[in-house]
Order: structure tokens, then C-alpha cells, then sequence
């Protein structure tokens, strides 16, 4: 996958035997990747070149080697990966120094970091102000959920859990939020527009139990108390 332009919202795709996998992107514009699944990428699974700001979220990574990234501020957080090729994380080339944030990947068999530059590596993020006030309802066959937040910038996604009895639970939305960092024009790309950040409708169940947080670069909120939907 090529991709230009100001800023790139890659989200919710599935990549099969490409050579440089998500993202091929040129400098001067912000990265968000977030949800994707990549398969069968030899040369790299993730391509990113002198971006200001690269945040590479809640990503499967199969039969792949992994990340070739630049820019000055990285987030790598929630990636899987499996069946790598090779034993390198990440090539962390940049025409600036990188400041990097890493936290809670599953690496696989991928051991080593490739540092061709200036890295500093980071950790203790502050946490993010927890969503507040979820809310949710039944409408027909779907659920549909809503909450506050303090609009700040340390907000980089949200992850909303469903579960059927109130103990198990499983991940059905992880998006970002409307953001200054992220201004894409949604305009020209409607697909481009990231997740409300006031408002989720759950197309799978019309019934169970709900709860959110959100997540800012290696920190995360609490979980907001349940709310039960019957």
C-alpha cells in the first residue's frame, strides 16, 4: 500500500503478500496505524519514512519482517506478531533524533533492535483521563453506546470491551479520536474519519455488558465501570 498526502489514517485493513506491507509514505506528514492485519510482507511489514510523528497501534504482523520508520516521535503499542522473518524489530532510521514510546507488543521470535540513528527511548506516559459517563441502550438489534471525555491531547485511541456475562470480556472497537494531530480531510475521503469519540453503535450483540478506556502512547486508563444492557 502507497500512501500520500498530509497526514495517513490506516486502519482497519487486511494486506496480503506485499512487499512493504501498510504503509510506503513519504516525509512531512503524521502516521496513525491502527487495527490492521498484515500477512506475508518479506521486505517490511511497516514503511515509514522522516514522519514527525508515527503511532503504530493494535496491529497483527504474520509471515513478515517488521518496521522500517523514521520521524520524531514513534508510539509502538499493542502489536502482535508472528511467524516473523528474520530476528529485527525495527529499523529506526531518522533525519532527526526519535523519541519512541513501546509498550505491551507480543514480539514473536523478533529480538533485536536496529538503531541507525539518534533513539531515545521513553516509558511512564502519563495516563489519560478515563472516559466518562457511558451510556448505553438498545436500538432494535444493535447496541448503541455514548460517554465524555476531556479533550485533551493525550488521548491516542479508545478501546470499548463487550461481554456477554460481565467477567469475560473481548475488545469490539479500538479507534482514535477527533484530533487536531489527525486532520484529515474527511471531506474528500469520508472513509478517513476516525471513530466518534461521543458515540459507538455494536452491530454483533443487543444485549451484555460494556466498558471503555482510553489509551495515550504506553499508558492506558482505567476501565470505566460497566454498564449493562438487557
Amino acid at each position: 500500500m502507497d500512501h500520500g498526502g498530509r497526514d495517513t489514517l490506516i486502519m482497519d485493513n487486511e494486506v496480503r503478500a506485499c512487499d512493504f506491507g501498510l504503509a510506503f509514505t513519504g516525509p512531512g506528514q503524521d502516521c496513525l496505524s491502527i487495527n490492521n492485519e498484515n500477512h506475508d510482507s518479506p521486505r517490511s511489514a511497516h514503511w515509514n519514512v522522516a514522519r514527525p510523528n508515527v503511532s503504530i497501534i493494535g496491529n497483527r504482523f504474520t509471515q513478515a519482517s517488521f518496521l522500517s520508520l523514521g520521524g520524531e516521535n514513534l508510539v509502538l503499542t499493542d502489536n502482535v506478531v508472528r511467524e516473523a522473518i528474520g530476528t529485527r524489530r525495527a529499523v529506526l532510521a531518522s533525519y532527526a533524533p526519535v523519541t519512541a514510546y513501546e509498550a505491551r507488543n507480543d514480539w514473536g521470535t523478533l529480538t533485536e533492535w536496529d538503531e541507525r540513528g539518534s533513539v531515545v527511548w521513553l516509558s511512564g506516559a502519563p495516563p489519560p483521563p478515563a472516559p466518562m459517563a457511558l451510556d448505553a441502550y438498545r436500538c432494535g438489534d444493535t447496541v448503541v453506546l455514548g460517554w465524555t471525555y476531556e479533550r485533551a491531547p493525550n488521548h491516542d485511541a479508545f478501546a470499548i470491551q463487550h461481554s456477554p456475562d460481565g467477567t469475560t470480556w473481548s475488545t469490539i472497537a479500538f479507534r482514535p479520536p477527533h484530533d487536531g494531530r489527525w486532520d484529515f480531510d474527511t471531506d474528500l475521503h469520508p472513509e478517513w474519519v476516525p471513530f466518534d469519540p461521543l458515540v459507538y453503535t455494536d452491530r454483533d450483540h443487543s444485549s451484555g455488558f460494556y466498558r471503555i478506556r482510553a489509551q495515550y502512547r504506553d499508558a492506558v486508563s482505567p476501565w470505566s465501570p460497566a454498564v449493562e444492557v438487557r
